[in-house]
């Protein structure tokens, strides 16, 4: 595997037209808009991609529109979550049909599968697509920890390259690094959790998944840059203007996606705060406050 995933990776929203169709044009917008804030690569239907709301067919489209409009400037991570193993797989072969470069993949969520199940899922998934796959560990949303034994006997699976740890624990994110990059050197760790990003890339992961970098992308690429040059002083500055950010949209609505939306649209983006149900918009009264913090932030004026 010659795919090499480092940096700044948003978790890319999916945008809804006014009917809640999928907005191929907002997406088509909404790429090239992080790429141009230096992003190093995108992930599209992933948990804020809202892959729990869009059927099958939505959810291939979505990966041909971000495919399509990346076209190789940075790399294309796909996400083929399911409760289901031949619907990852059946997603995961139409990713690599269409040039996708690598595919997420959470465990399977409302049943707990001991770890040897676990561990089948993954495997046929992996051999069934021949694309690098980023395990992902989300216990909040999926009910499973995947632990770092499981997950460093994943990393002997040969495109098994990396992971996506959505936890508020480093010292899970640690373990994971010092067992897997002993089974697999370039192993890459991905914190999913935009807060952990700094102390991650310390202990010696790649960087993050991020969700405010889908409407503020510069923010945790200019915390990876001053880490790359050695400029702990900088990153620190700007990691703890992102932890403010974090702690005040956690007041607005959990989990964060219409957040996200509602801060694009206040910028002015082609995006609308369109959400499906069972989720809900942000209300005007939160709008209102989102919108003072990013003119405090100077997002917007």
């Amino acid at each position: 595997m010659s795919l090499k995933l480092e940096g700044v990776i948003p978790a890319m929203v999916t945008l809804f037209d006014d009917n809640l169709r999928v907005d191929e044009e907002a997406m088509r917008n909404h790429v090239d808009y992080l790429i141009e804030g230096g992003v190093h690569g995108l992930l599209a239907i992933g948990s804020l991609g809202e892959f729990v709301h869009l059927k099958l067919e939505e959810r291939k489209k979505i990966a041909e529109i971000v495919v399509d409009q990346t076209n190789g400037r940075v790399p294309v991570i796909i996400g083929v979550g399911s409760t289901y193993t031949s619907d990852s797989v059946e997603l995961a072969r139409h990713a690599k049909d269409i040039g996708a470069d690598a595919l997420l993949l959470q465990a399977p969520y409302y049943f707990k599968y001991d770890e040897d199940t676990l561990y089948e899922h993954y495997r046929e998934v992996a051999e069934k697509s021949d694309l690098p796959l980023i395990i992902y560990n989300y216990p909040a949303a999926v009910g499973l920890d995947l632990s770092p034994e499981l997950i460093a006997r994943l990393a002997g699976i040969e495109n098994i390259v990396g992971l996506k740890d959505t936890t508020t624990n480093i010292g899970h994110i640690q373990r994971v690094i010092y067992l897997a990059k002993k089974v697999k050197q370039d192993f890459a760790v991905f914190s999913g959790s935009d807060d952990l990003l700094l102390p991650n890339l310390i202990i010696g992961g790649q960087g993050a998944v991020t969700g405010v970098g889908n409407f503020w992308p510069e923010l945790p690429v200019n915390i990876y840059k001053a880490y790359k040059r050695n400029d702990l002083e900088e990153a620190r500055k700007f990691h703890n203007i992102l932890i403010d950010l974090r702690e005040f949209l956690f007041t607005l609505y959990k989990p964060l996606i219409p957040a996200f939306k509602a801060a694009l649209y206040l910028m002015g983006r082609n995006a609308t705060p369109h959400v499906r149900m069972p989720m809900q918009p942000l209300t005007k009264v939160k709008q209102e406050k989102l919108k003072e913090k990013l003119k405090e932030l100077g997002i917007i004026k």
